[in-house]
């Protein structure tokens, strides 16, 4: 992937970023991750993480992208993970991030937008959790910068929170976890469930026939930044589901954690 310049970053104030740990996680009532019906194929991916994620929550988030072009956006992915290592990490949402400040090479997340943020989670009955976030990267590519690493990090570091990047110019798709340890990696697949029709419909996502990693052609080096989808076969056993917690108990537990930040840089990324 190619490098690109990062524009001269103008001072942010300060803005309190509360996340999710696994030790605060809360057992959600039983229930099994949905069933895989196709996947994204990122071929440089390297990250065998079990994601899946609601196609109609991709096109909700692909369609944010392209209405604000060509100013980036972004929001927050919502749903809950197991406790297995890896974890199986299930997007059943997404929220957008309204009163965000941005341009065509940033978006930074406000008080103001990590406040309406939790103020829909806190309404949420099944009391779920955010999972990851997400943002557009508008006619530059589906890729993540240096800047969008250590937000990942910093923000989002937990090896059961997923990060999506979306071009909607040049239909560029990209999906990156953490391992735990101080390294972001892209997915090498991200699982699918529901209505692929209609995410083909609203995106300009293409659906190919399945690739295995075993296939020679999947870890050959995409010519377009296009993202394939591709019909999954019917795995074996089911991860068990594990916990989860509220959007406020998350920000509880954060903050009575052992070493908590005291502030943190709001989620602010520049190309």
């Amino acid at each position: 992937m190619r490098e690109h310049n990062m524009p001269e970053k103008s001072p942010e104030p300060e803005v309190d970023v509360v996340f999710a740990t696994p030790e605060a996680r809360k057992a959600p009532p039983e229930r099994e991750p949905p069933a895989v019906t196709g996947c994204i194929n990122q071929p440089r991916g390297i990250a065998q993480v079990d994601v899946r994620l609601d196609a109609g929550v991709l096109a909700s988030c692909w369609e944010h992208a392209a209405r604000g072009t060509p100013r980036e956006v972004g929001g927050v992915l919502v749903g809950w993970s197991t406790p297995t290592v890896p974890p199986c990490i299930v997007v059943e949402d997404a929220i957008e991030a309204d009163a965000v400040r941005n341009d065509r090479t940033s978006v930074t997340f406000t008080h103001d937008s990590w406040s309406s943020i939790f103020e829909v989670l806190d309404r949420d009955p099944d009391a779920r959790q955010i999972v990851g976030w997400y943002h557009s990267h508008p006619g530059f590519g589906a890729f993540y910068s240096a800047q969008d690493r250590f937000t990942h990090l910093t923000c989002f570091p937990d090896p059961a929170s997923i990060g999506i990047v979306i071009d909607p110019v040049r239909g560029g798709f990209a999906a990156f976890v953490s391992n735990g340890s101080g390294a972001v990696s892209t997915c090498r697949e991200v699982g699918l469930y529901g209505d692929l029709a209609a995410l083909t419909m609203r995106t300009t996502l293409t659906v190919q026939p399945r690739r295995t990693h075993a296939d020679p052609a999947s870890t050959e080096p995409t010519k377009s930044p296009v993202a394939r989808i591709i019909p999954a076969a019917a795995d074996g056993s089911e991860p068990q589901h594990g916990p989860r917690q509220s959007a406020r108990e998350a920000s509880d537990a954060y903050k009575s954690s052992a070493n908590p930040p005291s502030r943190a840089k709001g989620i602010d990324k520049h190309v």
